[in-house]
């Protein structure tokens, strides 16, 4: 039925951005009203503004209104505040679950009434012979979800974006922006999921560590029960030797790392290239493939005459404790360290085990490397601020290695 426009009350609305009302109102001065305003039972505006904006402009004193009782006549309708019209200018995800929060008490009463409704069909109906068939199933933010106009899931990712908005504007404010500026809700999302993600790693990094010293210990990790707690280590960092008879330590290392290492935790250890199936197979007994990382070769070339090959690069193995948890930014799985034989034969370069620190692993994170050598690990560990845990069987390299963490 028409109303007087004057009638209607225009309340707190949920649209902030009206668009263009010109080409509105020239369609509906063209060809009419496709779709009448939406009023609840006491004329107060559930959807439609802009036509009523538009009405405004050409003169109108009265518009085509619908009176909606509850989610269903407005679905019927409008799907919500979607205009229905030639002009249609859909709702932002923020103003979408604006609306959707403010039919959700409407949704969850008809919900009540479709489930007593329910009760009394379940009841055994004499006159009948049976029971009535069942009502179709749905849920609350199924039904809201498509009266604004989304896939359920989309409409929930939404509005957990915008609850994290409310909840702490200075992290996730701007998430909300951007979701309404290009529309792309899953991208919002799972930006602030791998930011809760983040922070949640550093609060646990801090609160496994809290009772762990830095330390350095003379003696064989596989007999370190006692030394270390299981669920305690951020990130198990190593180097191996490469020969074929120390193969079987590859399984040993990761058998290790599954026990010490927090769940999501990664072990990554140098390798040579010769034997990578056999301790790939080794080490998938106890953890997760996860990468094969790269540390480029500096100061020359390793030529392999077997296959007459110019070896440029080494492997970095990268296995993890069950369930994967990526929180991290992103960062590149190849890296160079430079040439550091200074303190060791078999010495690594600082640089390459800082870059997976800083990458894998929270602020106040433990880092663990079973055999230390002369400590390598452990001073990037350092210089990233993380604690460290180092197990060695050879006394001299564990003095170098108090040495160099003294300096």
């Amino acid at each position: 039925m028409k109303i007087p426009i004057s009638k209607i009350r225009i309340e707190q609305r949920h649209r902030k951005d009206l668009g263009d009302l010109v080409s509105l109102a020239e369609s509906m001065r063209k060809v009419g009203l496709l779709q009448p305003v939406v009023l609840d039972k006491h004329n107060r505006l559930i959807a439609g503004e802009r036509r009523i904006q538009a009405a405004l402009k050409l003169g109108w004193k009265e518009i085509q209104t619908f009176v909606a009782t509850d989610l269903n006549d407005a679905v019927k309708l409008l799907t919500a505040e979607c205009d229905e019209n030639t002009c249609r200018k859909d709702l932002a995800p923020s103003e979408a679950v604006a609306v959707g929060k403010a039919l959700e008490p409407m949704e969850k009463q008809a919900a009540k009434e479709r489930q007593a409704e329910q009760a009394r069909r379940n009841q055994p109906q004499a006159s009948e012979g049976g029971k009535l068939p069942p009502l179709e199933k749905a849920k609350t933010r199924d039904k809201v979800a498509e009266a604004v106009g989304m896939k359920p899931r989309t409409y929930e990712k939404a509005a957990a974006v915008v609850a994290a908005a409310e909840k702490e504007p200075e992290k996730y404010a701007h998430l909300v922006e951007e979701m309404d500026k290009n529309g792309k809700v899953d991208r919002s999302h799972k930006k602030m999921m791998k930011d809760q993600r983040r922070e949640k790693a550093i609060e646990a990094a801090k609160k496994a560590s809290a009772a762990i010293k830095a330390s350095v210990h003379c003696l064989d990790f596989r007999n370190t029960a006692d030394l270390i707690k299981s669920d305690s280590v951020d990130l198990v960092f190593t180097d191996p030797p490469y020969a074929e008879e120390s193969i079987s330590l590859y399984k040993d290392v990761a058998a290790f790392a599954a026990r010490v290492l927090r769940p999501g935790g990664w072990c990554l250890t140098y390798s040579g290239h010769s034997f990578l199936p056999q301790i790939f197979n080794l080490m998938s007994e106890h953890l997760e493939y996860g990468w094969c990382f790269a540390v480029v070769h500096s100061g020359g070339d390793l030529r392999l005459r077997k296959y007459c090959v110019m070896n440029r690069w080494k492997p970095i193995i990268g296995f993890y404790k069950p369930p994967l948890n990526v929180w991290w930014e992103w960062f590149p799985d190849v890296c160079s360290g430079g040439k550091e034989k200074s303190e060791h034969e078999w010495q690594q370069a600082v640089g390459e085990a800082e870059h997976f620190i800083r990458a894998m692993t929270a602020e106040s994170g433990v880092v663990c490397d079973p055999m230390c050598g002369s400590g390598t690990t452990l001073v990037a560990a350092k210089q990233a601020g993380r604690k460290w845990i180092g197990i060695d069987m050879d006394q001299d390299a564990v003095n170098k290695t108090l040495e160099r963490l003294s300096e």
